[in-house]
C-alpha cells in the first residue's frame, strides 16, 4: 500500500495566525505615521516564538525605519561641555549663536515627493513646527529631508516648517507652498510568488508588504522584492492615475535558492495496521506523519529546510544527501539523492516487510484445502505462504470438511519456514428449524448463527452433539446426536415446541436443588439443576405433562448431595401446585434400641422381653430395612434351667442375636403432624444357635411383631412408641458354667423349648447420621 505524503496548499483567505495579524496592524500604523504604535507591534511579532523566519526579518526593517522617523523628531543631545583643566577665574564672553535655513521659501509640487532643507547653526536645534501633511525622513546636524504628501486638493496649499535653536531663543522658518493638487497617485497590488513578500519603493518611502493595494505617486519607480530563500529581485514599475478607485495588478515572482524534495513511502500491505515510518535526511529525523503548522512556505511562510510542508515537500539547500527510511517489522530503506537548486526532485522509497514461511501439508482428507493466515493471507495446502513475522491463527478451509485441531497456531521467524500438518475430518450439516420460528439453536452450549431460511450446523462425522433448540415461553427441545459415517443430512426441520406453563413447587426446607424429568419423552428434555437463592418454594416454566421430580440437599461429609425426595408429578391446567415434603426418607441409622413396659398374654413357663436393640439399619426397599446386627434381651431371673445330670442352674439374662439378612422391618404409613409419623410395623428376625462358638446364655430361634408404631421426625436422635403382638418361637440355650467337664463348647449347653404369643409395648430410641428423621417407610398418606 503506497502512502502519499501529499496535502493540499494554504489558501491566501486562511486565517492568519496571532503574529501575522499583529504584523498587519503595525503596517496600518506606520502607514497612519503612528510610528510608536507601529515600532510595539513590530517588536512584539519579533519576539513570539511562533513568528516564521520571513516575518521576522520584515519586522526588523520596519523596526529600523520607525525608529529613524521617531529619532528625528527628538531633540539632539548637547554637547558635553569641558570642563576647565585651570581653577583661575575667567571673565565670562558671551556667546552669540546664529541659525539660518536655506531655502526660505521651498515650492513643493502638487505630486508630492521629497526636497531637502540646510541648516546652519552653532547651537543645537530641533523642529518645532511642521505641517501635517509633511514629515521628516531623514535629519542631520546641518540637513533635512522633507517629504511631502501628494496635494488631492484642487487648492494649493501652505504651511511653515519652524526650527529653534538655543533652547528657544533663535527661532527660523521655510515657508512650504504647494500647488493645487490633481488625481496623479494610484493604486498599485503587488501579488508575488511566493507570497507575504518585503516590498521596498525607495523614492516613496515605502515599505511594506505584498498581497496588498498602495497608493503610490503616477510615474516610473524602482522596486525591490525580498523574501527569506529567495534571490531579491529588483525591478521598475511604472504607476499610472487611477481610475474610480481601481487597483492595478503587479505580478511578481521570486526565483528559490534552495530545491524541493518530494518523497513518497510505500509499504508492503501486510494485512495489518502501518506501523509509522522513520524518514531520515542525512541522519536528521524529518515527521513525515503531517505537515509543518502554519503556512506553507511557497505561499505565504518562510522557509525552514528539512521539514516537511504542505504538499509533501522538503526544501532543501542545493546538494547531495543521504536518505534512510525505516519501520518495525519492515527492511530499511537506504539510498543518495541530489537536489539542485529551483528544481523538484522526486524519490520513491519502497519498504518490504521482514519475513517467514509457513507450510501446511496434508496428514488426511486435507488435499486441495485452502490455507488461511489470520483472514489475509491465502495459499493452498502444500504451498509455501510469505508472511511477515509474528503469531498468527491459521485456519484450512475444505467444502465439506473440518480442520480437526480447529485452529492452527503458528509463530513466524525471520527467513525461516515454518511446518504443519493439517487431518480434515467430513462434515455433515444438520437443519435445524422449528413450526414457531424466531428460535435459538445451541450446539454443545454454543450458539449457532442462524441461515435463512433455517439453521444449517456442520457437524463433525464421529462425533457426538448436544443439541438445543429454545424460544422464549417454549418448552427446550434438547437432543443428542451421532454423526456416523453414512449420514448425508441430519433432519430436525419442522420441530414442535410445547408452549411452557407456570409449576409452582413448595418445600419445607432451603437451599434444596429441584431436577425435573419430562416422563417418558423421547426427546429427552429436561428442566434440571435449579437451586433457589432463598425461601423453600420455586416456580418452573414448563408445559402440561407428567414429570419425575428430584430434590436433594447437600451433605456436607463427603461434599455431595444427598436425596430429600424422588417421586411423580402430573402437571395440568387444573393441578399447577405441588407441596413437597423432605422429611424421612431412606436414612442409615447407626444404633437404636427398645425398652418394653408391657407384656401379658405369656405362659407361665416363659419369661418377659426386657426389651430389643440394633445396629446399623438401613433401607432395602421403600418401607422395607434391614440392621447389621439386632438383639433382644430376656429377663430369666428366678427361673431354673435343668442339665442332663439333674443340675440346675439360674442365669439372670439371656439374649438373642440376629445378623444381616436374617430380620426385617416393613412399615407402611405417613404423616400424622409435621415432626411425627404413624405406621404399622411388621418385624421379623431369626436368631441362630451360638452354642458352636460362643458360651453364652442365648435364645435361637424366630420372633416376629406387628403393630402400631408412632415416631419422631427430628435431625439425628428420634423416639419410637411400638404397641402390638410379639411372637416368639425356639429355645434357651443355657451354659453350665460350674462344670469343666465338657470339653467341647457345644457340649457345655443344654436347652428348653421355648414359644409365647403377648402383647407388648415399648418405647424406643434411635441414632442416625446429620439427616437422620426417622426409620424408613412406605408413605400411603
Amino acid at each position: 500500500m503506497a502512502m502519499m505524503m501529499a496535502v493540499a496548499s494554504v489558501s491566501a483567505q486562511e486565517v492568519v495566525a496571532e503574529y501575522e495579524k499583529l504584523f498587519k496592524e503595525g503596517i496600518e500604523a506606520f502607514d497612519d505615521r503612528d510610528y510608536k504604535g507601529a515600532l510595539a507591534k513590530f517588536k512584539r511579532v519579533v519576539n513570539m516564538p511562533a513568528t516564521s523566519q520571513s516575518l521576522r526579518v520584515q519586522a526588523n526593517e520596519f523596526i529600523k525605519t520607525c525608529q529613524t522617523h521617531l529619532g528625528n523628531e527628538t531633540p539632539k543631545p548637547k554637547k558635553t561641555t569641558v570642563e576647565k583643566k585651570t581653577a583661575q577665574p575667567v571673565v565670562k564672553k558671551e556667546i552669540v549663536h546664529t541659525l539660518s535655513l536655506s531655502p526660505l521659501n521651498l515650492q513643493l509640487p502638487a505630486t508630492g515627493g521629497t526636497k531637502e532643507i540646510t541648516v546652519s547653526s552653532s547651537a543645537e536645534w530641533t523642529v518645532k513646527i511642521k505641517p501635517d501633511w509633511c514629515k521628516v525622513m531623514e535629519m542631520t546636524d546641518n540637513y533635512i529631508k522633507l517629504w511631502c504628501d501628494e496635494n488631492a486638493n484642487l487648492e494649493a496649499r501652505e504651511g511653515e516648517f519652524v526650527i529653534s535653536a538655543d533652547n528657544g531663543k533663535l527661532i527660523e522658518s521655510v515657508h512650504l507652498f504647494q500647488e493645487k493638487g490633481m488625481n496623479r497617485s494610484g493604486q498599485v497590488y503587488f501579488r508575488t510568488i511566493p507570497g507575504n513578500a518585503m516590498i521596498e519603493i525607495p523614492d516613496c518611502g515605502l515599505y511594506g508588504i505584498s498581497s496588498r493595494a498602495y497608493k503610490i505617486p503616477a510615474g516610473d519607480h524602482k522596486v525591490r522584492v525580498m523574501k527569506d530563500g529567495y534571490e531579491p529581485l529588483d525591478t521598475t514599475v511604472t504607476v499610472t492615475p487611477s481610475q474610480d478607485g481601481k487597483a492595478a495588478m503587479v505580478d511578481l515572482s521570486l526565483e528559490p535558492v534552495f530545491g524541493i524534495l518530494t518523497p513518497e513511502i510505500v509499504m508492503e500491505d501486510t494485512g495489518k495496521s502501518l506501523p509509522e515510518p522513520v524518514f531520515k535526511i542525512n541522519k536528521r529525523i524529518v515527521d513525515v506523519s503531517t505537515p509543518a503548522e502554519g503556512l506553507s512556505f511557497d505561499e505565504e511562510g518562510g522557509v525552514v529546510y528539512g521539514v516537511l510542508y504542505k504538499g509533501g515537500r522538503i526544501p532543501l539547500l542545493p546538494g547531495a544527501y543521504e536518505v534512510n527510511v525505516s519501520a518495525e517489522g519492515y527492511e530499511p530503506f537506504n539510498t543518495y539523492v541530489t537536489v539542485e537548486k529551483g528544481q523538484m526532485s522526486s524519490l520513491q522509497c519502497e519498504l518490504k516487510y521482514v519475513s517467514g514461511f509457513l507450510t501446511v501439508v496434508d496428514d488426511g482428507n486435507a488435499e486441495g484445502a485452502a490455507v488461511v493466515a489470520d483472514e489475509k493471507f491465502t495459499c493452498n495446502v502444500g504451498e509455501k505462504l510469505r508472511l511477515p513475522v509474528g503469531d498468527y491463527l491459521i485456519e484450512v478451509k475444505k467444502d465439506g470438511y473440518m480442520l480437526d485441531d480447529g485452529i492452527i497456531e503458528a509463530h513466524i521467524a525471520a527467513g525461516e519456514e515454518v511446518m504443519h500438518k493439517a487431518r480434515m475430518t467430513r462434515m455433515v450439516n444438520c437443519l435445524v428449524s422449528t413450526e414457531q420460528t424466531g428460535e435459538t439453536v445451541y450446539v454443545n452450549g454454543d450458539k449457532a448463527p442462524f441461515k435463512e431460511p433455517m439453521h444449517t450446523i456442520p457437524l463433525a462425522e464421529g462425533k457426538s452433539y448436544i443439541i438445543e433448540v429454545a424460544k422464549d415461553g417454549y418448552w427446550t427441545y434438547r437432543d443428542s446426536i451421532f454423526v456416523s459415517p453414512s449420514d448425508t443430512l441430519i433432519d430436525l426441520q419442522g420441530l414442535d415446541l410445547k408452549e411452557v406453563h407456570k409449576l409452582h413447587i413448595a418445600y419445607d426446607e432451603p437451599n434444596v436443588k429441584v431436577s425435573l424429568y419430562a416422563k417418558g419423552d423421547s426427546i429427552r428434555r429436561d428442566y434440571a439443576g435449579i437451586i433457589p437463592e432463598k425461601g423453600k418454594d420455586i416456580e418452573l416454566d414448563v408445559p402440561y405433562g407428567k414429570y419425575k421430580l428430584k430434590m436433594t440437599r447437600i451433605y456436607e461429609p463427603i461434599k455431595g448431595r444427598k436425596t430429600a425426595y424422588k417421586g411423580n408429578v402430573n402437571f395440568t391446567e387444573k393441578k399447577d401446585r405441588f407441596n413437597i415434603q423432605t422429611w424421612s426418607r431412606s436414612n442409615f441409622l447407626v444404633l437404636g434400641g427398645d425398652y418394653n413396659f408391657m407384656s401379658s398374654f405369656a405362659p407361665a413357663d416363659s419369661y418377659p422381653v426386657s426389651g430389643s436393640a440394633f445396629f446399623g439399619q438401613f433401607k432395602l426397599w421403600n418401607g422395607l430395612s434391614t440392621s447389621i446386627v439386632k438383639a433382644t434381651a430376656f429377663n430369666t431371673a428366678a427361673y431354673d434351667f435343668p442339665y442332663e445330670d439333674d443340675t440346675k442352674a439360674q442365669p439372670d439374662w439371656t439374649f438373642g442375636a440376629s445378623f444381616l439378612l436374617l430380620n426385617y422391618d416393613f412399615r407402611i404409613g405417613g404423616a400424622f403432624c409435621q415432626y411425627g409419623d404413624a405406621a404399622v410395623l411388621l418385624s421379623y428376625a431369626w436368631n441362630p444357635s451360638l452354642t458352636f462358638a460362643v458360651p453364652v446364655n442365648h435364645f435361637s430361634g424366630q420372633e416376629a411383631f406387628a403393630g402400631i408404631e408412632l415416631s419422631s421426625r427430628i435431625k439425628v436422635f428420634n423416639v419410637n412408641l411400638k404397641l402390638g403382638v410379639q411372637y416368639m418361637d425356639g429355645k434357651f440355650n443355657c451354659f453350665n458354667v460350674q462344670d469343666d467337664r465338657y470339653v467341647k463348647t457345644k457340649d457345655s449347653f443344654t436347652y428348653m423349648p421355648f414359644s409365647r404369643v403377648a402383647f407388648v409395648g415399648s418405647v424406643g430410641f434411635s441414632l442416625g447420621g446429620r439427616d437422620a428423621k426417622g426409620r424408613n417407610i412406605l408413605r400411603v398418606w
